[in-house]
């Protein structure tokens, strides 16, 4: 039976240190029936237009886009049925309205 704890606390202990050394997430952006919205931290409402017209043109329904902070600046990562045309358009939206990542806006990935 100790060895089973042991184990048990083994396991939390290397979960939690994977949670702490995951990259955060500085904004997360879920689209629902086809509109955006902004679930976690704080996002530009132009940048939040921007990505409700490429939703509409790739007709994206559903997904996720987070902000990940790499350093100071922010890459995005997407999740759900983005097509890579939708993706890459985001990339370039982003690549003109983008602004650093900062400590006060910071969050973690669920």
């Amino acid at each position: 039976m100790s060895s089973l704890w042991i184990m048990l606390v083994v396991g939390l202990v290397g979960w939690g240190l994977y949670a702490a050394w995951q990259p955060r997430a500085e904004f997360v952006i879920r689209i629902e029936d086809g509109r955006p919205r902004a679930t976690r931290g704080k996002v530009a409402r132009g940048f939040l237009q921007e990505v409700g017209d490429a939703c509409e043109r790739h007709d994206v329904r559903r997904g996720t886009i987070a902000g990940i902070a790499q350093g100071r600046q922010i890459q995005l990562r997407f999740s759900g049925p983005i097509p890579p045309g939708c993706r890459q358009q985001l990339r370039n939206i982003w690549n003109i309205t983008r602004w650093p990542a900062g400590p006060s806006t910071s969050r973690r990935l669920p």
